[in-house]
């Protein structure tokens, strides 16, 4: 626990150093072999870059899936739109899914895992202050075997604010 918070003191002093915000906030990912699902987004940013983590999951008494999503991000200020500054920019994201099902509640589970990496896009409109609206896009090869199948495979939508 202690290594927790000593863990947890040490990024935000870095944070701080770096002249770094940290953004919380919630959202939708398509993660969830297309099926939108809520989820938590965390992340640090400063001007210029931005890292982001957004963890999604459902669960029924016959089904569960997780999914995960790191992307890294060159995000230089673009302009403004309306009230608010927009950022935008590309970046590498991977996305990593475990899910199982159950042939019944009493059945046996069948886990999956499923993982994709490859370039993305990120835009951040900052709508008030330290609020903001962010979309993302990952356009990467899952499981690297379906070359000409793979377009788009984990799009986010998030709504938070940076602290």
């Amino acid at each position: 626990m202690m290594r927790t918070f000593a863990l947890l003191g040490l990024a935000v002093a870095l944070v701080s150093v770096a002249q770094a915000g940290v953004t919380f906030g919630s959202g939708m990912s398509s993660a969830q072999a297309g099926r939108v699902a809520p989820g938590l987004h965390l992340g640090i940013a400063n001007h210029d870059f931005n890292f982001g983590v957004f963890i999604s999951g459902v669960q029924s008494p016959i089904y569960y899936q997780s999914s995960y999503f790191v992307g890294g991000y060159s995000l230089p200020k673009r302009g403004d739109f309306l009230w608010g500054q927009v950022r935008a920019g590309l970046g590498f994201a991977v996305s990593v899914s475990a899910s199982g099902r159950r042939d019944g509640p009493l059945g046996e589970a069948s886990n999956y895992y499923d993982y994709a990496a490859g370039p993305a896009v990120k835009v951040v409109w900052s709508v008030a202050g330290p609020l903001f609206v962010a979309t993302e896009a990952m356009f990467g090869l899952r499981n690297f075997i379906h070359i000409i199948l793979e377009f788009q495979q984990v799009a986010i939508l998030s709504v938070g604010v940076r602290l």
